[in-house]
């Protein structure tokens, strides 16, 4: 796959997937993050998932053999393969295991955005970000706490838990406030009781 692949770097805010592009290529991203996005008639963005390092864009696209319905912003630079999905056919004719395993990450992709629209139909919004939180990569500081980092805006995050910008930063400086957790900068963020994290989070099962 690797010689198939083409490298390119994309700079933040750059759009890597557009909404009924004709073109039809798989986006692997290697560095960084992306943001997939719906727009809105009005214009107004509403985040539909956030894409790490590992994962990919326009998978959909290629199984359905339709244009994508959403859009791909990067999120900070980014750097990225592209796959054309002309040569994705020819690999999965050759490797059906390799088709299998995109349908079994699109499924536990559906399972997992329904599991988030039935949380913010019965759930808080603590609850919400405490289960975010906790799917996050974590680093060991020198402080001894487990440090995430935020890929995306709070706004965004705020987007993507279905709460309003105004009820997350409440959330968030409560949590803080209550030694649950610790920010440095923007995105930044200390976990610092794990348990009560995970206790806000079992909330959603």
């Amino acid at each position: 796959m690797a010689e198939l692949t083409r490298l390119v770097t994309a700079e933040p805010g750059e759009c890597v997937q557009a909404a009924g592009s004709p073109e039809h290529r798989l986006v692997i991203v290697v560095s960084g993050h992306l943001r997939v996005v719906h727009i809105e008639p009005t214009g107004r963005e509403r985040l539909v998932r956030i894409i790490a390092a590992g994962e990919y864009v326009g998978d959909t696209a290629f199984v359905l053999r339709r244009p994508p319905v959403h859009f791909a912003f990067a999120e900070r630079r980014a750097r990225l393969g592209l796959l054309d999905h002309h040569d994705l056919a020819a690999l999965t004719d050759e490797h059906p295991l390799l088709l299998r395993h995109m349908l079994q990450v699109a499924t536990e992709r559906l399972l997992a955005a329904e599991r988030l629209l039935a949380a913010s139909r019965t759930s808080d919004v603590t609850a919400r970000l405490a289960a975010y939180l906790l799917r996050l990569p974590r680093r060991e500081g020198a402080d001894g706490d487990r440090w995430v980092t935020l890929p995306v805006q709070q706004k965004d995050l705020a987007s993507f838990l279905g709460a309003r910008p105004e009820t997350l930063s409440k959330r968030m400086r409560a949590l803080v406030r209550d030694d649950v957790l610790a920010r440095r900068g923007r995105r930044d963020i200390a976990l610092r009781d794990l348990a009560l994290l995970e206790e806000h989070a079992a909330a959603i099962d």
